[in-house]
């Protein structure tokens, strides 16, 4: 007993031990967040973030590996090894990088070289977002039995696109799917209204939640011109106009005055000094001042000038306030109604609602005039927009094309998402068998032969039979006949590995999803909680405390004893 509690405190005081569990932790839950992004309408700056973190993490199971067969079997200051371990880290990380976009890049170009390989990659992706949504359903997969199976059929749609790649005239079938799937998504209900360019929600819920935003900032922008409108009638009024008109040929004296032109004694301006050699420039003057008098105005005649000061504020005033809003007569007052089919107005309700088009959007209040006169016709641009682009010639898809963007971000879907999925159950199950060596490790006495080799291979056998087991489980989704026929064309285009380990991808995931789901739901409880007992262990047990070189002389005294006493 006291063999066994000395093994298990040592075990605990070993910082491979706690590495290899912190990082499973981090591994299990990443790939829980990674399958549940690939599963649904993700966009591809959300997977490459991710993907981000997903190569870090290999990277770091790469330098853990190293630092577990080299640095730690070296006589190395422990400062030393510590920055060991970061250039590790930072080196591994870097080349699987590199690797990992290596490999995607020739993938890429091999497999998607073609006009034709794009525009059915970009098919793919929608599909595999309809899939996700609930707009596009197959016959053998979509069952009460299957469905029941929700973490596989999480993992059916992230691969999807991959999945189906090289089934036979793929883009011909899914073309009038697509749009039937396109009409429904558009208007079905929304869990995120924030962009509309793709759903836009029931009818019962844009009237509900879109259309009232969109009539108080319609409001809003209303009673501003309301005010903007006010001020304009004040300004232009007589009284107004009068005191602006005076305070013009004030500033008209006063700049008189600088010039010279005033009584020697009092200071003040006499515009009748002005010879007539300088009427001339007097006019051109007071026009850069901003009063447009006429080429026959004398400098003393102050009835003209006002008159000119008065016609001109008025002018620009409303002037000011059409430019602003947009209205071709500012001077007369508009309905809110009227006001809605502005332009500039209809551009900024456009923007809020994120749809584009030309059809003037009314004010109106009733449910079935917002329906037939705001929603219909906005659903039918959108829907017509998104198909236009499923029926788009291969031509629009390369080049300078207008969705040469989207096929860019298909393809690329395409290619990392399995990779990442598969990566990332290959890690997870790498570093279980890791850590069950260790373990396995700490069962073998000190003194036994290749004892490294013997915790390695039982390590090996235990978590590869385990993964065989459920492997080998029934899974009704890769038993329907729509799975069958995808994952015999990927097999003969794509070789039986890939096909392979796509299965395994939705035949693990059944299993793992679960229990990784509920370490993601909890990451910040469980894995600060893993961090400070790994800290508690390492200082209790490791070569900081002693406590390892204090069991272990006691231990092998104990055992000499009693084979002396034997």
């Amino acid at each position: 007993m006291g063999t066994m509690k000395w093994r298990l405190e040592s075990l605990l005081g070993t910082k491979l031990f706690w590495l290899t569990l912190l990082y499973l932790l981090c591994e299990l839950a990443f790939s829980a967040s990674l399958l549940e992004l690939c599963s649904r309408e993700a966009t591809l700056d959300e997977i490459n973030q991710l993907e981000n973190v997903g190569r870090l993490l290999t990277g770091v199971a790469i330098s853990l590996l190293f630092i577990g067969m080299f640095i730690d079997k070296q006589h190395i200051r422990p400062s030393h090894r510590i920055l060991w371990s970061i250039g590790l880290v930072i080196m591994f990380t870097g080349l699987n990088h590199k690797a990992q976009d290596a490999f995607i890049d020739h993938h890429i170009e091999t497999e998607f070289a073609t006009a034709e390989a794009r525009k059915g990659a970009f098919l793919l992706t929608l599909a595999g977002r309809s899939l996700s949504n609930g707009t596009l359903n197959l016959r053998s997969i979509h069952t009460p039995e299957v469905l029941e199976h929700k973490s596989s059929l999480m993992a059916f749609v992230a691969i999807f696109p991959a999945l189906a790649f090289n089934y036979p005239n793929v883009q011909g079938e899914l073309t009038q799917l697509l749009k039937k799937a396109i009409s429904i998504s558009v208007t079905k209900p929304c869990d995120d209204l924030d962009d509309r360019t793709t759903c836009l929600g029931s009818p019962a819920q844009f009237n509900n939640d879109t259309w009232p935003q969109v009539v108080r900032g319609v409001e809003q922008r209303y009673m501003d011109y309301t005010r903007a409108y006010n001020r304009a009638v004040v300004r232009t009024g007589p009284e107004a106009l009068k005191q602006a008109a005076a305070d013009a040929w004030n500033d008209y004296l006063f700049q008189l005055s600088r010039a010279g032109f005033n009584n020697m004694f009092t200071k003040n301006a006499r515009p009748y000094q002005v010879p007539s050699s300088k009427f001339a420039q007097v006019r051109q003057k007071v026009r850069e001042a901003g009063v447009p008098v006429p080429n026959n105005w004398r400098p003393t005649d102050r009835k003209t000038f006002e008159a000119v000061v008065r016609q001109k504020a008025y002018r620009d005033t409303w002037k000011a306030l059409g430019d602003s809003m947009g209205i071709t007569n500012p001077s007369r007052y508009m309905s809110i109604e009227s006001f809605m089919l502005l332009k500039p107005v209809q551009a900024a309700v456009r923007e809020q609602l994120g749809v584009d088009g030309t059809h003037p959007i009314p004010l109106v209040t009733q449910f079935a005039d917002i329906e037939s006169q705001v929603y219909r016709p906005i659903a039918s641009a959108i829907i017509a927009r998104l198909q236009a682009q499923v029926d788009s010639s291969t031509a629009r898809f390369v080049g300078q094309g207008p969705l040469a963007d989207k096929a860019d971000s298909a393809v690329k879907t395409l290619v990392v998402v399995p990779l990442a999925l598969l990566l990332s159950l290959l890690g997870g199950f790498g570093h279980m068998m890791k850590l069950t060596t260790l373990i396995f490790r700490s069962l073998l006495d000190e003194q036994s032969k290749a004892r490294t080799l013997k915790a390695m291979t039982a390590a090996i056998a235990l978590v590869s039979t385990g993964v065989l087991a459920l492997y080998h489980a029934a899974n009704p989704l890769v038993e329907a006949k729509a799975y069958q026929t995808f994952s015999a064309a990927t097999a003969l285009n794509s070789g039986n590995t890939f096909a392979l380990g796509l299965e395994f991808i939705i035949r693990l995931q059944e299993f793992v999803y679960p229990v990784n789901a509920a370490l993601l739901q909890h990451r910040y409880a469980v894995i600060p909680l893993a961090c400070c007992l790994a800290l508690v262990c390492l200082i209790r047990y490791a070569e900081l405390g002693n406590g390892t070189q204090k069991h272990a002389p006691q231990m092998r005294c104990k055992q000499q004893t009693s084979k002396g006493v034997s």
